[in-house]
């Protein structure tokens, strides 16, 4: 992406013209509000599951069951882990992580 802006910089047919610095600065935004958008997900799925207690022992004893306390969950390991991935999804659903850009009506 950052390569097709900067391709843009020095497009004499653009209507708005764009400097290096607004290049970076928009670079800087999307990696600012990727990281943002994770960690405030993060920080809902931990206060949901601090809220109800039995559900992050339920959660703990499958990660020590599946994954064990010595190695860092992978992506290979989630299809072995149903109750994270329910977790995962109920934290999503009930806190989007996306702007809604048109609104909807489920069915």
């Amino acid at each position: 992406m950052v390569d097709i802006l900067l391709q843009l910089v020095d497009d004499p047919k653009i209507e708005v013209k764009l400097a290096d610095d607004n290049v970076k600065a928009l670079t800087q935004d999307l990696i600012a509000g990727g990281t943002d958008t994770s960690a405030t997900i993060m920080e809902w799925a931990m206060s949901e599951l601090l809220k109800q207690p039995h559900l992050f022992k339920l959660a703990n004893e499958e990660m020590d069951r599946i994954i064990g306390k010595d190695r860092w969950v992978e992506e290979k390991d989630m299809p072995q882990l149903p109750y994270i991935d329910a977790i995962v999804k109920e934290t999503l659903r009930k806190h989007p992580a996306a702007v809604m850009l048109a609104p909807h009506l489920s069915s």
